[in-house]
């Protein structure tokens, strides 16, 4: 059984890293720069609890509720 195998030439390109997620960005500006990954795909939302204690970056589709949170600008 062969432990390696070795071919001619140069070693293949990495793949590329993955996109940025909405749960890496840690603040407004950064929640905003995530680009949408598709035109016909929803981007982040920066949203704050009422309370003033928590403020997180969310997929459009899964904001969390209008009751507790406001979302967006």
């Amino acid at each position: 059984m062969p432990y390696a195998i070795l071919l001619d030439g140069p070693n293949p390109r990495p793949p590329p890293p993955p996109p940025p997620r909405c749960v890496d960005a840690y603040n407004a500006t950064g929640c905003a720069a995530i680009p949408k990954p598709s035109p016909s795909s929803d981007g982040c939302t920066w949203c704050a609890s009422k309370d003033g204690v928590h403020a997180l970056c969310f997929a459009d589709k899964h904001t969390p509720d209008a009751s507790a949170w406001k979302c967006g600008a």
